[in-house]
């Protein structure tokens, strides 16, 4: 309750304060107006804005201020440190926006364009913008003041250092978004070549280097704050935001720069099949996508090159490996998309070909170009990671079984089966949908181009699956090989007292189903002896009452012991278990041999709550969800392949 309290404070008093700042600046730019009737606008709107806001902000900020001096929890709480963060930046952003407005119109006023040309800015003036500067700085000290006062108050691990990171890369990314916009519209108008400067080519350069001026300088501050900080704070460095903002920003600048990339290649096949151009031609048309691709490349080289010190950076050497599963697999799976769709293009534009048997290409040019240049980047895309990926999965070792059992790389192997049976069956729905109406008498004018193109999506489909379901299987033998290994060299013995008969039977059973090569000796409580043999045991099962009040046989064994002890949580009279959900003897029994084979295979050990009534309610919410979805794609699907 005092969380869902405190987040309703802070929420309404950072939107009260916004509130407040632009009605102070629309009342400071009523000072420089001339207009009347935008004045009384203005005027009216300020000092409305002002008069609600002051008293909500006021009423709970005291409130929170006053929580914050007597209680230390309140004052160290992620949600203020999260308001004051967003506070402030909330409030440099707009400095920044105004300060390249200013400079924007500047430069469109100073190569003598019309102030409709401004990216930024167009409709405002210079006390507009330095009215909203001034104001927004004004209320940034007084945040900036109160965010010092709790920094000098906070313990080293409090929750401000999270949440100041959180702010760092947010504002790293909003100046990086404005300084690649600003290169990407300088090198569009290096590449234009007009006659004089038109006013479209004035304001890429106008824009572009307002962009640079103001995006570059706070960027290049920004990541100099960063990398101090992994300087100062080794935490820093292991932080799994920065591995997600160095993971995103190198993999969709990557994907730009090929999508791009692509672009380019397929105008110059298009260019190569016959299509009329020139070089000055050519360079106008495809000035944008050439600027996205250099900036893109540019932005991939330098993160990727970060991404992977980061990666190398992790002390634990399977989390460097899952790290570099995963950057793989997000490429591969981009790969594997590009080449299967690139494919689909070029059969359906040579099975086409073929058919209708064309004088010229036509407009056959743009599908056959997109379709080669698609496969010229993505076969290389989805061949180079994924056969690191395969490599891994085939080592022997720890190596190859940690790859196996990776849930990335069953993540990627599921998701492409998933799109292969859900396109599968759109595809055959499809094909069945053609024939069908043409034995009832309702055949498609391009019957036979039609019937090829869907056997061909079908066909590539199913080799996709096939493929892929292959890969699974594999995994499956060579995990199933090496849990095998594992269970063979894990003894483990079950001491099984008097009078529980029936979790000794269902233990057994339940071992012998999920762990059938694991060796397991049974001993009976009060009819055998102890003998040095049991202490080659990996673990050793036993009821916790037991455990807790044992025969003195029993006490001096287990003080010899060196291997696991798993206690079952069995009912016995006199003995309370806090926190151990009731089961039945049968769950029980289930339960310890999950844990058992667990501990025989490597993995960590994770007790499985019992399910309730809400969660399986949620499971059949789930699955009723799951399957709106699977019919949405279908219905994509079908309405891919043309069917309506």
């Amino acid at each position: 309750m005092r969380t869902v309290r405190r987040l309703y404070f802070y929420l309404i008093a950072l939107i009260s304060l916004e509130v407040i700042v632009w009605g102070v600046i629309n009342l400071a730019r009523t000072l420089f107006d001339v207009l009347p009737l935008g004045g009384v606008n203005l005027l009216a709107g300020g000092l409305s804005l002002v008069l609600v806001g002051v008293p909500i902000f006021g009423i709970h900020w005291a409130v929170v201020q006053r929580d914050a001096r007597s209680d230390e929890e309140e004052h160290t709480s992620r949600i203020r440190a999260l308001f004051l963060y967003a506070a402030r930046f909330g409030l440099l952003v707009p400095v920044a926006q105004n300060v390249l407005a200013i400079l924007n119109r500047a430069l469109i006023t100073w190569m003598g364009r019309g102030l409709d040309s401004p990216l930024v800015g167009g409709g405002q003036t210079l006390a507009d913008n330095l009215a909203a500067v001034a104001v927004n700085l004004i209320a940034w000290a007084y945040i900036e003041r109160v965010l010092r006062g709790d920094w000098q108050a906070a313990a080293p691990s409090g929750e401000l250092p999270e949440v100041r990171r959180v702010y760092r890369y947010a504002w790293g990314i909003y100046s990086l978004g404005l300084a690649v916009f600003g290169c990407q519209q300088l090198i569009r108008f290096i590449f234009t070549t007009p006659e004089g400067l038109s006013d479209l080519t004035a304001a890429w350069l106008a824009n572009g280097i307002a962009l640079c001026a103001v995006g570059a300088p706070l960027f290049a501050h920004a990541w100099l704050v960063i990398r101090r900080g992994l300087d100062e704070h080794p935490s820093e460095r292991r932080s799994l935001l920065r591995l997600g903002v160095l993971f995103a920003l190198s993999w969709v600048s990557l994907g730009l720069g090929l999508l791009s990339l692509g672009n380019l290649a397929a105008s110059l096949i298009r260019w190569g099949l016959g299509e009329a151009n020139q070089l000055e031609l050519w360079l106008n048309e495809k000035a944008n996508w050439l600027a996205v691709m250099i900036i893109a490349g540019v932005v991939w080289a330098y993160f990727s090159r970060q991404c992977r010190q980061a990666v190398r950076d992790e002390g634990e050497i399977r989390r460097r490996e899952g790290l570099e599963r995963l950057y793989d697999s997000l490429l591969s799976l981009g790969g594997t998309a590009a080449t299967f769709f690139s494919l689909w293009g070029l059969l359906s534009t040579v099975t086409e070909i073929l058919i209708n048997q064309p004088a010229t290409l036509g407009g056959l040019r743009d599908t056959l170009s997109y379709s080669l240049a698609g496969l010229a980047i993505g076969l290389p895309l989805w061949l180079r990671p994924w056969g690191r990926l395969q490599a891994q999965a085939r080592a022997f070792g720890d190596e190859g079984d940690h790859a196996r059992r990776s849930v990335v790389r069953k993540a990627y192997l599921y998701l492409v089966l998933f799109a292969s049976v859900v396109g599968g069956m759109a595809a055959g729905g499809a094909l069945f949908f053609l024939v069908l109406s043409a034995v009832l008498g309702s055949p498609d004018p391009n019957f036979w181009l039609e019937f090829a193109r869907r056997a061909e999506v079908l066909a590539l489909l199913l080799v996709w699956l096939s493929y892929h379901l292959g890969a699974l299987r594999s995994d499956g033998r060579a995990a199933q090989q090496a849990v095998h290994e594992r269970q063979a060299l894990f003894p483990v013995l079950v001491i099984q007292p008097q009078g529980e008969d029936s979790f000794n039977e269902a233990l057994t059973h339940a071992l012998q189903q999920q762990a059938p090569r694991l060796p397991v000796t049974l001993f009976k409580l009060g009819v055998q002896a102890f003998s040095d043999e049991y202490y080659q045991a990996k673990a050793v099962l036993l009821p916790a009452a037991l455990a807790a009040n044992p025969p003195e046989a029993l006490r001096l064994w287990l003080k010899e012991y060196q291997g696991q002890r798993v206690l079952i949580p069995l009912e016995a009279e006199g003995w309370v278990w806090p926190g151990t959900p009731l089961r039945s003897p049968r769950e029980l029994a289930v339960e310890t041999a999950r844990v058992v084979r667990q501990m025989a295979e490597g993995q960590p050990v994770r007790t499985a709550a019992p399910l309730t009534a809400w969660v399986i309610v949620g499971y059949v919410l789930a699955g009723l969800f799951g399957l709106q979805m699977l019919l949405v794609l279908f219905g994509l699907g079908m309405s891919l392949l043309g069917v309506d």
